[in-house]
C-alpha cells in the first residue's frame, strides 16, 4: 500500500493584506504621536473598481476628526473618500489634485454639525486591476 498526500496548486495570484497593514500602522503612528489624535478605528477591506465601498460610524458633533483612506500601491492609482450623512447628502469629501496621478491616500478633516451616523465612502477612481485592498483610518482630534 502506498502512502500519498495530495498537494494543490497554490492560487496564481495571491494578494496579501501585509503591505496596505504596514502603511496604516505608520499613519496611525503619525496620527498618534505627531499630531496627538486618537485613533477610533482602523479597517481593511476589499474594493472594485469605479464601484463605492461604504463604511459607518458615528461622529459626535463638536469633534473634529481626520479620516484617511488608503489605497493598495500595486493596484489603486487615485482614491476618492466622501462622507455622506444619514439621508446620504455629501457633506465632505477630500480635495482631488488633477496633476497627481498616483493619489492612492485621501484624507478629509471633518466636524460634524449634528451628532449621528456618517458613511465613510471610498471609491477607486483609476485601479491597475478590477479589485484591491484599501484601508480607512478614523481620528479625532485633540481639542484646541
Amino acid at each position: 500500500m502506498a502512502l500519498g498526500c495530495v498537494v494543490a496548486a497554490a492560487p496564481a495570484a495571491v494578494v496579501s493584506t501585509r503591505p496596505i497593514i504596514k502603511r496604516l500602522f505608520a499613519m496611525v503612528s503619525k496620527l498618534e504621536e505627531e499630531e496627538e489624535a486618537q485613533v477610533l478605528s482602523v479597517q481593511v477591506d476589499t474594493m472594485v473598481k469605479g464601484q463605492p465601498s461604504a463604511h459607518t460610524h458615528a461622529l459626535s458633533a463638536g469633534s473634529t476628526y481626520k479620516i484617511i483612506a488608503v489605497g493598495d500601491q500595486e493596484r489603486v492609482n487615485v482614491i476618492q473618500l466622501r462622507i455622506l450623512d444619514e439621508d446620504d447628502n455629501e457633506v465632505a469629501k477630500n480635495e482631488e489634485n488633477p496633476n497627481d496621478e498616483a493619489n492612492n491616500v485621501a484624507f478629509v478633516d471633518f466636524e460634524p454639525d449634528q451628532s449621528g451616523k456618517y458613511k465613510l465612502q471610498v471609491v477607486g477612481k483609476s485601479m491597475r486591476t478590477k479589485d484591491a485592498f484599501y484601508g480607512i483610518i478614523v481620528s479625532r482630534k485633540p481639542s484646541s
